[in-house]
């Protein structure tokens, strides 16, 4: 792939093992000083070895791109920070640009499913 300044890598469905390599890949196309977003609202399943692919692939240690994660839930958010990488430290990177805004995902509402033991709702 060709070297690019600003990036926007938009995922859906399974965020899985692959799913973070894409990401990596993107990376490493960005150029110094540039700016990677990555684009999570659509995917409805995130998969613990995803996750640690991605804060892997995420710390800081050499980085010099600012990365922006956008659609992330609460919960994608604190295992992230238990395995050492902060979505919100990532946005303060090399580039000055402006940053995009980081929504998370509010929680389903709705009608809740039964669970399998004996439960009478």
């Amino acid at each position: 792939m060709t070297a690019i300044a600003d990036l926007v890598v938009r995922l859906e469905g399974v965020f899985d093992l692959r799913a973070a390599q894409r990401v990596e890949e993107a990376l490493s196309c960005v150029l110094p000083g540039g700016a990677l977003c990555v684009d999570l609202t659509r995917v409805q399943d995130f998969q613990a070895t995803g996750i640690a692919e991605l804060a892997r692939t995420l710390r800081p240690e050499g980085r010099r791109v600012r990365v922006v994660l956008r659609g992330l839930r609460r919960h994608q958010v604190r295992l992230l920070r238990y395995l050492g990488t902060d979505p919100a430290a990532l946005e303060a990177g090399p580039s000055p640009a402006a940053a995009w805004p980081v929504p998370l995902r509010p929680p389903r509402r709705g009608r809740r499913r039964p669970c399998r033991r004996r439960c009478t709702w």
